[in-house]
């Protein structure tokens, strides 16, 4: 129901024979209104503040609206309450006018009859007594005349009169003032990311709304005029599962654990994109060099994660490659020593819409102002974190309450605390080194383990969109990715940006071509030169080709030519990505590696079949990485010769749950060409 509805509902109640309880409760309406606390109006009215608060109660369940809404600065009114603000106060005003006794009024005062026929009108009448009221100003303007000068700036006027109008609705101070709807909001947000606001205009909108704390419509209005100034939105073809924002302070020193939760969500099948910033100072790069030790792709335009995603199921975009404008918001720190509004509505984002979200409140009071905000922007999921700042990073040492929305409904998680003792240290290594050591198992930290399992968890709540899901299930599923990531033992994937927005897929050649003789990855993750320690490509001297289904990458990697050709394998009904990829070795043989999604029973392996003939050949599952379980095998010249002659590849799985076969299939046209071209630009 609509705020005119709403006022045309009470109006129809009301104005049809009013109870006297209702009048009361519009009496505190105007106090509530005019004091904008339930304690102040309570002092006004000359009641108790429990009496006031369940007026308030009523009055919400009445009109349907909560009236007074909680922000970091205390209650403000909502858009409907203020509305209603000057005909409650005219009401209020003309009640206490005519409930007024006679005896305080001086034109009726003292005329008591006397004795006699000496009645007759004077000659002259008394005149209204000449007065000045102490808050009345010559040429002051009235509420009215504030609220008509207002009105008068209408929404196709000029972005600095609109951007005023605004300035002048939030600005004026308690009883004159109001929070901006959420189409406000939007409009105000978009005029100063449209580069249309004046500096001085700028400064005032976001100080004003800071200081007295943002509302949830204003945070949504923020959020969705963001999301609507980032180019491709529009168009994208692609919808995350999962929206991880990661907008972190300078000041946070701790290493970001975060991005190794979301590694396992990506690890159970769910596309996740991370959004984020890290402020302005000499460490502005931690998140994108986090990003590429993670093997987590960083993507500057929502193209560039379409790609993304077609290989794998993360990726990062830094917040100043999409909505550059915004960056220089959040860079207005050093100039007001404090945050302004969008340092919050930057969470609320979700630039491709995902139907869940998980985020780190900036601040404790503000965990329900993101679940209401939320609601505003129609998320029927999100987990809000409040146990450490911005990032959505649960650190269970105390008890921490999840603020959730679950299909639309507000639910309340509470996670007990968990002794884990204190941190582990780093040692000899950096914060860096250490960082990596954990994910791959080099370095044990109990207290690191139990923070990226519960932020994993929170993750996966949010994701499973149920009221009734259950944290702790949420945990022991974390925990078993967490125990099937197997780093040591993965073929690892690395991808890199080939032409305008295509991302293809690169394999770690080695000598042995044995996939049990793989390097080290925990090794080469200590050497600190994770960019070129597995199969990435160096420099810009790279080729990609399209030969009929088959992708063919060439480029450098260790001082070695590498030629790699892939191609995704398809599975209908399933959502997770596969693929198999072929490194020639000479005219005879080639190394393959095959990923497939965790749905996939590891200890069946895999089965291969090419064309109507029955599954022959049987590769092992060596292990998982976050692109999934990976096998890796030798490709003998007889096979290779039917797989270059044949039509259809079949990979056969058993599937984990219902331990029935599944098919994967790749179409075989062009991979002879390929292997040719690969084996020519290798030599």
């Amino acid at each position: 129901m609509g705020a005119k509805d709403r006022s045309l509902v009470a109006q129809k109640t009301i104005g049809g024979g009013a109870s006297m309880s209702q009048i009361k409760l519009l009496i505190a309406l105007d106090a509530l209104l005019r004091e904008g606390s339930v304690s102040a109006a309570a002092a006004s009215l000359g009641m108790q503040v429990s009496a006031v608060s369940r007026i308030l109660g009523e009055l919400r369940d009445h009109y349907d609206d909560p009236i007074l809404v909680r922000t970091g600065r205390g209650m403000r009114p909502t858009p409907f309450a203020e509305a209603l603000r000057l005909r409650v106060r005219a009401f209020s005003v003309e009640t206490d006018a005519l409930l007024s006794p006679a005896a305080n009024n001086p034109a009726v005062a003292g005329t008591q009859p006397t004795g006699g026929d000496w009645h007759g009108r004077g000659l002259l009448k008394a005149l209204p007594l000449g007065v000045t009221p102490v808050d009345q100003l010559d040429a002051a303007p009235t509420p009215d005349s504030h609220a008509r000068r207002l009105a008068a700036i209408g929404d196709n006027a000029d972005p600095h009169r609109r951007l005023a109008r605004y300035i002048a609705t939030t600005a004026p101070g308690p009883g004159r003032s109001r929070p901006l709807t959420v189409d406000e909001a939007r409009d105000a947000v978009s005029i100063i990311l449209e580069g249309q606001g004046d500096p001085i205009q700028i400064g005032a909108l976001l100080m004003t709304i800071q200081y007295r704390g943002p509302t949830a419509g204003e945070l949504a209005g923020f959020a969705d005029g963001i999301r609507n100034s980032i180019k491709g939105v529009s168009m994208s073809t692609i919808r995350p599962d999962l929206d991880w924002p990661a907008y972190v302070s300078p000041r946070l020193q701790t290493a970001p654990w975060f991005i190794h939760s979301a590694r396992l969500v990506a690890m159970a099948g769910y596309k996740v994109l991370m959004h984020g910033h890290f402020g302005g100072g000499p460490a502005n790069g931690k998140l994108e060099t986090a990003a590429g030790d993670a093997d987590i792709p960083v993507c500057i335009s929502v193209h560039e994660v379409e790609a993304a995603f077609q290989y794998g199921n993360i990726a990062y975009m830094p917040i100043g490659a999409i909505a550059p404008q915004v960056q220089s918001l959040l860079a207005l720190y050093p100039l007001f020593e404090m945050r302004n509004p969008l340092n919050a509505a930057v969470n609320l984002i979700n630039p491709l819409i995902a139907p869940a979200s998980v985020v780190g409140a900036s601040q404790a009071s503000r965990r329900d102002l993101y679940r209401d905000a939320a609601r505003e922007l129609e998320v029927e999921n999100i987990a809000v974190i409040g146990s450490t700042r911005d990032i959505a990073e649960l650190a269970p040492d105390k008890a921490v309450k999840i603020f959730r929305l679950a299909g639309g409904q507000s639910v309340d998680t509470v996670v007990p605390a968990v002794r884990t003792g204190r941190a582990g240290t780093t040692g000899m290594l950096s914060q860096r080194e250490y960082w990596r050591a954990v994910w791959s198992g080099a370095a044990r930290d109990p207290k690191a383990e139990t923070v990226i399992l519960h932020t994993a968890a929170t993750a996966l709540l949010s994701l499973s969109g149920r009221v009734e899901a259950r944290f702790e299930d949420c945990l022991e599923k974390a925990s078993d990715l967490w125990a099937r990531r197997n780093p040591r033992r993965a073929g690892k994937i690395n991808y890199r940006v080939n032409g305008p927005g295509r991302i293809a897929p690169a394999i770690a050649l080695v000598s042995s071509l044995a996939f049990a003789l793989l390097p080290d990855l925990a090794s080469a993750q200590h050497k600190g030169d994770r960019s070129n320690g597995l199969g990435a490509f160096e420099g810009s001297n790279q080729v990609s080709e399209i030969h009929g289904r088959w992708q063919l990458t060439c480029g450098v990697s260790n001082m070695k030519k590498l030629c790699v050709i892939g191609q995704p394998l398809r599975l209908e009904g399933v959502s997770q990505q596969a693929s198999i990829e072929l490194t020639p070795v000479d005219a005879g043989r080639a190394q393959t590696v095959i990923t497939l999604p965790f749905s996939i029973d590891i200890a069946s392996g895999v089965k291969i079949a090419i064309d109507q003939a029955a599954p022959s050949t049987s590769l092992s599952i060596q292990g998982c990485s976050e692109y999934g379980c990976h096998a890796a095998a030798i490709i003998e010249p007889e096979l290779l010769q039917k797989l270059h002659t044949g039509t259809e590849l079949r990979l056969v799985a058993t599937g984990l749950d219902d331990k029935k076969e599944v098919a994967f299939h790749a179409d075989l046209d062009g991979l002879a060409a390929a292997s040719s071209r690969a084996l020519t630009l290798s030599k």
